[in-house]
């Protein structure tokens, strides 16, 4: 009897930590997400990109330009970067909120944009 609990239990363990880690680079759109936002915005700094519960998209940039700019051309950047998520993660997408983050650099304070995707699907036709 001890060994089926023991059993049972390593593989509700297993199922448990397979479930935790189906998210953000599991997600294949993820590494191109972030590769395309280099591409186009890196100016030489680092980038990740973070997708959390399918739903939370994280792009973090270290860039002194981006961090300087003015809040407008901040958030006008940011709202590129969302049409770009749009595009890359498909018209199927389950993304609700994508979050911009600007530092000079690791120990440095950052600027935030947020943005809530439902308005930019229905204005892209999305969904």
């Amino acid at each position: 009897m001890i060994k089926y609990l023991s059993g049972a239990a390593f593989i509700i363990l297993i199922a448990f930590s397979s479930c935790q880690n189906m998210d953000g680079k599991e997600n294949p759109n993820t590494q191109v997400f972030q590769d395309s936002i280099f591409n186009k915005y890196s100016d030489g700094g680092e980038i990740t990109v973070q997708l959390q519960y399918q739903t939370n998209l994280y792009a973090t940039f270290w860039n002194k330009s981006m961090f300087n700019a003015d809040d407008a051309s901040r958030q006008n950047k940011a709202y590129e970067i969302a049409q770009m998520a749009l595009r890359i993660y498909g018209k199927d997408n389950t993304l609700e909120k994508i979050k911009v983050i600007v530092t000079k650099d690791k120990q440095s304070p950052q600027k935030e944009v947020d943005i809530n995707l439902d308005s930019l699907k229905k204005a892209a036709k999305i969904n």
